[in-house]
């Protein structure tokens, strides 16, 4: 995520100065809620808030990231993968 930060601070301004890097969301929440920074989380990686961190939505530019699904083309269609479609469809919209 640090490209995809880094582009929306430099849209914004400013350039941060990054002393960690996480890609697990309730450690990042834990750092934030010890002091020890700031933190950029997507939607998904916030659905248990730390009750030591408050959320706010970044704005001006909002960051937007691309997720992707790959499926073999011959795939048979069924419910287990056409579920987790479907999940990351409604997760996308929010």
């Amino acid at each position: 995520m640090p490209g995809l930060v880094l582009d929306a601070c430099a849209t914004a301004g400013f350039s941060p100065d990054f002393a960690v890097d996480s890609e697990d969301y309730a450690t990042a929440q834990g750092l934030v809620a010890a002091g020890l920074g700031i933190g950029m989380i997507p939607l998904t990686g916030l659905r248990s808030p730390h009750p030591g961190v408050v959320v706010r939505k970044v704005r001006r530019p909002e960051p937007v990231r691309a997720v992707h699904a790959a499926v073999r083309d011959t795939a048979p269609d069924t419910p287990a993968p056409r579920g987790l479609l479907d999940a990351l469809r409604d997760a996308s919209v929010r």
